[in-house]
């Protein structure tokens, strides 16, 4: 008998226990969920300020010539200009 009430008494407390740490990750989830909201939102304002006049304040140059790969089905990779 005593091990029954001690297995229901641990069962009771690891309960307990979960339901608060699953309170805590809901809130850690949403406090993250909201921190990446901030960032897309800084990615998107910083991203649509971006032109070819800010690349070359920075020192960034088009690359050339560029090439691409066709790739068929069944057939060797070939080189396109």
């Amino acid at each position: 008998m005593c091990a029954f009430v001690t297995a229901y008494g641990y069962c009771i407390v690891r309960s307990v226990i979960n339901v608060t740490l699953r309170q805590e990750l809901t809130v850690s989830i949403q406090e993250t969920e909201a921190r990446i909201g901030a960032l897309e939102n800084t990615y998107l304002e910083r991203s649509a300020a971006l032109s070819e006049a800010h690349a070359l304040a920075y020192g960034l140059v088009e690359l050339a010539p560029k090439a691409y790969v066709r790739v068929n089905a069944g057939e060797r990779l070939t080189r396109r200009p």
